[in-house]
């Protein structure tokens, strides 16, 4: 999982891209929160955390772990997070399509697949830079 003093420092001090806002609320009504925001060039960067999560199996018999929703239907419990569920991944669609609709472009990434200098190029297509683009690493 990206960290945000890993993104700090590898990506915005070692290239010069302005600081984010982080956990920014975009939405007047909603709670959504983006990752990395820059408002005023409504850009944002997305770590799609928890993606890959996989079944829980109990340590001691080796089966499932399963849980009983309101409706009274079983599941198995995933490891992981609301990311890897189909209401999560429902859900962060929503959110990103009220993004886009209020005129913002999202950069999506993957956790643990971050190469940084990628990052770094792609934002500075759209944000003003400390450096010379010529004096990046």
């Amino acid at each position: 999982m990206l960290k945000i003093p890993d993104f700090h420092h590898n990506v915005l001090e070692s290239f010069g891209i302005p600081e984010p806002s982080t956990e920014y609320q975009f939405h007047p009504t909603r709670r959504w929160r983006l990752d990395f925001a820059w408002p005023e060039q409504r850009l944002a960067v997305e770590i799609e955390g928890a993606i890959f999560g996989r079944t829980v199996v109990c340590h001691k018999c080796h089966s499932k772990v399963m849980r009983k929703l309101k409706t009274g239907k079983w599941i198995s419990v995933r490891e992981g997070g609301r990311h890897s569920t189909g209401a999560g991944m429902a859900s962060d669609m929503e959110k990103y399509d009220a993004l886009t609709e209020a005129g913002w472009r999202l950069l999506r990434y993957q956790p643990g697949k971050v190469d940084y200098k990628q990052v770094a190029n792609v934002l500075s297509n759209y944000l003003p830079l400390n450096v010379d683009k010529t004096e990046l690493p």
